[in-house]
């Protein structure tokens, strides 16, 4: 798990198409781009544009993936993105390999809470457990991509 901000991008040596996701957040204009899906690089990297409102931790969930490594990238507003490490977590709900997710058990207690304003990014690999959306305070609003990334 890596958390920084946008602008220390090159600091990292990074798979290539970790950085080529990074490298295509900095070009594009964040605060016009549409929500939903928009491809990059067929299914080897795409990013998901979202809006919502942020929640209570009692109503977050832990998930991760075993296909792609997320990059979330906070647009506008904040929130708490939850991180641990799969080893030793309970499954609480099977992995849907359509939408390459495992949901895990355990609230934010269980891990380490991540403050996400905007600027920054979370790289999350498929052994790093995330509980996303979460407020930082009260629930506020957030634009957010979601880089999915194949490696």
């Amino acid at each position: 798990m890596i958390l920084d901000i946008l602008s220390n991008r090159s600091a990292y040596k990074l798979h290539p198409r970790l950085a080529k996701g990074l490298l295509w957040l900095d070009c594009v204009d964040l605060k016009k781009i549409e929500e939903g899906k928009h491809t990059i690089d067929g299914k080897k990297i795409f990013a998901i544009v979202q809006s919502y409102e942020t929640k209570p931790a009692n109503k977050g969930r832990w998930e991760a993936h075993r296909t792609y490594t997320d990059i979330q990238y906070i647009i506008e507003g904040q929130e708490i993105i939850g991180w641990r490490p799969t080893l030793g977590m309970k499954v609480e709900e099977r992995y849907n390999k359509k939408k390459d997710v495992l949901f895990l058990q355990g609230g934010l207690k269980d891990g380490n809470p991540l403050a996400m304003k905007s600027g920054y990014f979370a790289i999350f690999m498929p052994g790093d457990a995330h509980m996303p959306t979460l407020a930082l305070g009260k629930p506020s609003f957030v634009k957010k991509v979601v880089l999915k990334i194949q490696l």
